[in-house]
């Protein structure tokens, strides 16, 4: 059985570093600290034994969260229930638009198994984000929140999870794509297990 995990997050939260790292492939995507790096989407298939057991797809990052939020509520898109909007607003012309780079994480939202949310843990949990994980949730997938750039002791690290919590995310695993701890990354896999 394969799972499909769907690496979303804010701009420049390091999710293209995450999957570096998971992969141990420092030639995955393109990183940068310039906002906005990934474009597109990509995805790539861990095998063993010429058998895909994941794949990792990496997306642009959210930049419009708050607009989108605002947009999924206003017609014609707020009468639809769950997941329902996801197909008539990346068909509608916004996704071609002004949230094109949205669009293209929320066309990958109901091919997916399981949505790992990064969150650079040295911002604080800002009303943007916390839309974004609203729009991510009503797609109905499990989502499991990874605290990126864990290594170093952050002020908001309490203010996330209680946020999180808030919204019944429990299964938090702390990572970080640059000091990498091999027990991080085993919780993961572990999260991902659960879920399934």
């Amino acid at each position: 059985m394969s799972i499909s995990l769907l690496v979303v997050g804010h701009a420049n939260t390091g999710k293209t570093s995450l999957i570096r790292t998971l992969l141990r492939r420092q030639d995955f995507g393109d990183v940068s600290d310039r906002a906005g790096t990934t474009r597109h989407v990509e995805s790539v298939k861990i095998n063993i034994e010429h058998q895909t057991i994941v794949t990792l797809t990496d997306t642009p990052g959210f930049e419009d969260s708050i607009g989108l939020w605002d947009i999924r509520h206003a017609e014609p898109f707020r009468s639809f229930q769950g997941a329902d909007w996801l197909g008539p607003f990346c068909d509608s012309h916004f996704a071609q638009d002004e949230f094109e780079q949205e669009a293209k994480i929320l066309k990958q939202l109901t091919s997916t198994d399981i949505i790992l949310y990064v969150i650079d843990i040295r911002q604080a949990p800002l009303g943007k984000y916390l839309d974004e994980l609203s729009l991510l949730a009503s797609a109905n997938k499990p989502i499991i929140p990874i605290l990126n750039f864990s290594a170093t002791p952050s002020a908001h690290l309490d203010a996330w999870r209680k946020v999180l919590a808030e919204r019944h995310l429990h299964a938090v695993v702390k990572y970080d794509s640059v000091a990498f701890y091999f027990e991080d990354e085993k919780r993961l896999y572990q999260s991902i297990q659960s879920l399934m």
